[in-house]
C-alpha cells in the first residue's frame, strides 16, 4: 500500500518504496505503459492523472489522501 503522499520528482529513496508501489499499481491496471523505475516522472504523472480521471477525482497528478484512498478502494474491488 501507499502510505505517503507521492508527487512529481519523488524517488523511492526518499519515500520508502512508495513511488514503485504506485507505479506497480498503475502498470498492473493499465494506467502506465512501463514498469516501476522508482522515480516519479512525466509518465507516472500522466498515469496518476488518468487513474484520477477514471475515479472521478480532481486530476492533479499528486498522490495524496484522496488518491491513496481510491487506490485502496480500487484494489478491494479487484479482489
Amino acid at each position: 500500500t501507499v502510505n505517503y503522499d507521492v508527487r512529481y520528482g519523488a524517488r523511492d529513496s526518499s519515500l520508502s518504496n512508495s513511488v514503485s508501489v504506485v507505479q506497480q499499481f498503475l502498470r498492473e491496471y493499465n494506467f502506465l505503459p512501463q514498469g516501476p523505475v522508482g522515480y516519479f516522472g512525466p509518465g507516472t504523472y500522466k498515469g496518476v492523472k488518468t487513474f484520477q480521471k477514471s475515479q472521478g477525482l480532481p486530476q492533479t497528478g499528486f498522490v495524496g489522501p484522496l488518491t491513496r484512498a481510491k487506490i485502496k478502494e480500487y484494489l478491494k474491488k479487484k479482489f
